[in-house]
């Protein structure tokens, strides 16, 4: 079973590790494919759009903004999982967090949570198998009790039968866009696919985007074209049993402009990682994860400018993560 805390904290908390590698929310829409980190493909289950790059994500992304510090506790009693989530970003000062419940009930799941800047969130989810194929539905609803305008819902559902997965997110309350895609898998080897994004208060496309994608096991490339402008691309290489390279360009022909990021990791005897990255503005990062048991999950980040190594801005993180 995935972590209960990412089916709601994840998308809500202020933790730039799902942002830009630059850490900006600015124009969020055109760039959202790119502030979303998968989670690992549930065995049996076809992938997402958003799988397509997820090693060279994985390799580039994840633990360079963990912030000043960052912990996680997750308990399971009697079928009902407990998690909490706790962070500061980006100085030990500004403090996020939040309690969830989650109960997974027949083919579905029930999870709500409490976020300490006073909003609430809710989350219920169906699945049903059925002759080799997959539908599933997911309603996501979220508020704060102190001003009922601010309530949100929407309502996630799709369908998959391998070869092909269609998944589409309907705005129910208070949203503005219709996000969906279709994929299709033509071997183990390879993703295709299409995603779009519609702006109801325009009446209009934010997003057409196309995408191809490749793993054979030791190499990985992905590529996407977004309004047939913007391009983003990611080849990702195992060598041997350690070592990894990674090496993610985005263009955005719109704006004239590009941002890449290169990096490498390397995996010890004993599962721990350590990853090294730096990017096209020469800020340099390092982050090594490890985990102390099976139960306790660690990372560590180390961040400076390369123009200035000394005198330049120097971020340091920790993040624990905790099973029981």
């Amino acid at each position: 079973m995935r972590k209960a805390y990412s089916r709601i904290f994840q998308p809500y908390n202020k933790n730039r590790e799902t942002g830009d590698e630059d850490g900006t929310t600015e124009d969020s829409q055109k760039r959202e494919s790119e502030t979303i980190l998968p989670q690992p493909s549930v065995f049996g289950e076809m992938p997402t759009y958003f799988h397509v790059g997820a090693n060279a994500k994985e390799c580039l992304l994840r633990g360079y903004k963990i912030g000043a510090w960052q912990i996680q506790c997750r308990s399971e009693v009697d079928g009902l999982t407990l998690s909490t989530y706790g962070e500061a970003y980006p100085k030990a000062s500004d403090i996020f967090g939040g309690l969830e419940a989650y109960k997974e009930v027949g083919n579905g799941h029930v999870a709500i949570a409490w976020l300490t800047d006073k909003q609430i969130l809710a989350n219920v989810g169906l699945k049903n198998h059925f002759s080799g194929g997959l539908c599933y539905s997911n309603l996501k609803c979220s508020g704060s009790p102190e001003d009922s305008s601010d309530f949100k819902c929407q309502l996630k559902t799709g369908i998959e039968r391998n070869p092909i997965k269609l998944e589409v997110i309907l705005p129910l309350h208070n949203q503005s866009f219709i996000k969906g895609y279709a994929l299709v898998v033509p071997t183990e080897k390879w993703i295709l696919g299409y995603r779009m994004v519609y702006n109801l208060d325009e009446k209009a496309f934010d997003k057409h985007a196309l995408c191809v994608g490749f793993n054979n096991g030791s190499t990985e490339f992905g590529l996407k074209l977004e309004n047939l402008k913007d391009l983003r691309g990611s080849i990702f290489q195992r060598m041997g049993d350690s070592w990894a390279f990674a090496f993610k360009m985005n263009s955005y022909g719109s704006e004239g402009q590009a941002k890449f990021a290169f990096g490498g990791q390397y995996e010890f005897d004993n599962g721990s990682i350590l990853k090294a990255k730096m990017r096209d503005d020469a800020n340099v990062g390092v982050v090594y994860q490890t985990s102390l048991g099976e139960n306790i999950g660690v990372q560590y980040h180390f961040g400076f400018e390369g123009k200035s190594p000394l005198d330049g801005e120097h971020k340091i993180g920790a993040s624990w993560s905790f099973n029981c």
